[in-house]
């Protein structure tokens, strides 16, 4: 019997030494431990949502902004011609016109061409057929170059620096009575507003003070400089 004990007392530790070895190479259950320590996600609240889409949409804007910057461009306009001065008495004309041109980097130049028209509420004196008289008749226009330079942008809303140079004036008689017209330069400034959508076309109000000299050529003898307010409709391609 006494070797059998002495055989008890060496193999029984063994196996349970062996036992405990195979336990402890065994890899904890992974989704076990995820569990236990993945903490418990924070429901947004309302106004964090808002805060994450107003975020949103300030990326997608600053990220696509220089496509709103870049590209040919073209225009519809149409707005009103407000006289200052003397020459309030022709009275303030409706006016139509377009634009066309090119915009890079913040930075606008375009050829611009505007007509105005119907006729004038009173009655003015100008030189119809080089002597004094007196006429109802106005129909004239802008033609020159207009730049736009950009100072503001937050998301799809723009705000721009407006200038211009060209000629300005308009016919005192009709196309069959050979007379002169009034004609000036005109220079122009003011400032632009342009809301776009993502389709790079936009709608926008421009509104320009305008220094002129209508009494250049001496067909009017009177004079102002007339501000003009513009909505455009148009896009970038």
């Amino acid at each position: 019997m006494k070797p059998y004990f002495i055989y008890l007392a060496v193999w029984v530790p063994l196996v349970c030494q062996a036992q405990n070895s195979r336990e402890s190479t065994v890899p904890p259950n992974p989704g076990t431990s995820a569990i236990k320590t993945r903490p418990t996600p924070r429901r947004k609240s309302r106004s964090d949502l808002v805060r994450q889409r107003s975020e949103l949409q300030r990326n997608y804007f600053k990220r696509h902004h220089s496509s709103y910057n870049n590209g040919g461009h073209l225009a519809l306009i149409t707005g009103i011609w407000i006289p200052t001065g003397a020459i309030r008495q022709v009275g303030a004309h409706p006016e139509i016109g377009f634009q066309l041109g090119g915009k890079r980097n913040g930075f606008e130049i375009d050829f611009s061409m505007i007509f105005k028209f119907l006729e004038s509420p009173n009655y003015y004196p100008a030189m119809i057929m080089d002597s004094p008289g007196l006429t109802r008749h106005f129909f004239g226009g802008y033609i020159g170059i207009d730049f736009r330079k950009d100072f503001f942008h937050r998301g799809a809303n723009e705000m721009s620096l407006l200038g211009g140079v060209g000629l300005d004036g308009w016919d005192v008689a009709r196309p069959n009575i050979r007379t002169r017209s009034v004609l000036t330069h005109n220079f122009n400034i003011g400032l632009g507003y342009r809301h776009y959508n993502s389709s790079r076309s936009y709608f926008g109000i421009n509104v320009k003070y305008n220094f002129v000299d209508y009494t250049v050529g001496h067909v009017v003898d009177f004079t102002g400089n007339p501000v003009t307010i513009h909505l455009t409709l148009g896009g970038l391609f």
